[in-house]
């Protein structure tokens, strides 16, 4: 199979707090492999270039995550909710960076990537059946996702500290 450079990013996507259909979509967010409007374009396809969601730029990439004013207000209430800091510039690169502990730095990692497939998924279903949720709507269907994935851990295995933790962001 070769060697491969290593990337920065894999231990923000495969780590076990991330949901697997986030990671997907954390994969194809690294490739750059979304098929945005600014994509389409390039390839040659005659379309509107603005945003489905908030129809106000042109939908790359950088914009749908997370310059985009909807975007944005997903992360902002997700931040409200849990009273996590989490990055919307360089995505994957600022959760590497990101201090705490393992547990922290994964969590973190599994909202951030929640916020990539739950706006990609909602996107979609704007541009399939004019449906879009407030973004509150999606912030909280993403802590309800981490709480899942929580509730699915040996919480015996999670320190005292860890234990509150979880409990300050609301996720027990």
């Amino acid at each position: 199979m070769g060697s491969r450079p290593k990337v920065s990013w894999d231990g923000v996507i495969w780590n076990e707090w991330v949901i697997p259909k986030h990671q997907f979509m954390g994969w194809l967010y690294a490739h750059g492999a979304f098929k945005t409007k600014a994509k389409l374009i390039r390839y040659g396809v005659d379309i509107d270039d603005r945003c489905w969601l908030c129809g106000q730029a042109s939908e790359d990439l950088d914009h749908l995550f997370f310059g985009c004013d909807y975007s944005l207000r997903v992360v902002q209430h997700l931040q409200h909710k849990t009273g996590l800091q989490l990055p919307v510039v360089s995505v994957l690169d600022c959760c590497v960076q990101d201090t705490g502990t393992k547990l922290q730095r994964g969590v973190k990692a599994g909202m951030v990537l929640g916020a990539i497939y739950h706006v990609w998924h909602h996107r979609n279903k704007c541009r399939n059946e004019g449906i879009l949720l407030r973004p509150q709507k999606v912030a909280a269907n993403i802590v309800e996702d981490m709480k899942l994935k929580v509730h699915g851990k040996d919480r015996r295995k999670f320190s005292i500290l860890e234990t509150d933790w979880l409990k300050d962001v609301g996720l027990i």
